[in-house]
């Protein structure tokens, strides 16, 4: 796979083609640190949450990275909005812990890359993809939560990241990073 093997689509342009959102959910699950649910519907509240929200409020700012053959190989949705002030991340307290530092970092994003689509800049592409579209709207931050021993640390180091703070949250550490836009 070669960059120009890739392309960076919208995800209206994208999703409404046969099987895109199936194969999408199947990206978003597999690439979820969380992998049982009691029921359906926990996993249909937990997909809206950290996907359907997104794409739903902020269509101008969700993408799909696409193959050569139409597949998708990983998504990126995001915010400009400061999540204290969305009503759908109201569960997720940990924001009101960071206080003061999502005034400066209010925009956030979500991403995720097919497993066997990783390691050929895909990631990378998807978050450019994003900073461009945010400081457009004049945002002038960009935060992402993760846990604090988490893989993809290291992912959004190398995306100019840095780590901000940490807050527990529900038994585990979640790392905030943060990068000026």
């Amino acid at each position: 796979m070669t960059p120009g093997d890739i392309q960076i689509r919208p995800w209206a342009d994208v999703i409404e083609t046969p099987g895109m959102d199936d194969a999408v959910d199947r990206i978003f699950f597999e690439a979820s640190n969380r992998q049982s649910f009691a029921s359906a519907a926990e996993r249909a509240e937990f997909r809206t949450l950290w996907l359907g929200h997104f794409v739903e409020t902020f269509p101008d700012l969700a993408c799909v990275a696409v193959g050569a053959r139409g597949t998708p190989l990983g998504y990126i949705v995001a915010s400009d909005l400061d999540p204290r002030r969305d009503r759908a991340l109201g569960e997720l307290t940990y924001f009101a812990v960071l206080g003061d530092l999502l005034d400066r970092y209010p925009a956030h994003l979500h991403i995720n890359v097919d497993g066997a689509a990783r390691g050929f800049g895909i990631g990378q592409h998807l978050i450019a993809w994003a900073v461009t579209r945010l400081r457009r709207r004049g945002a002038p931050g960009l935060h992402v939560m993760t846990g604090a021993a988490s893989r993809n640390v290291t992912f959004y180091e190398r995306a100019a990241f840095q780590p901000a703070a940490t807050v527990p949250w529900r038994e585990r550490r979640l790392l905030c990073l943060t990068r000026d836009l």
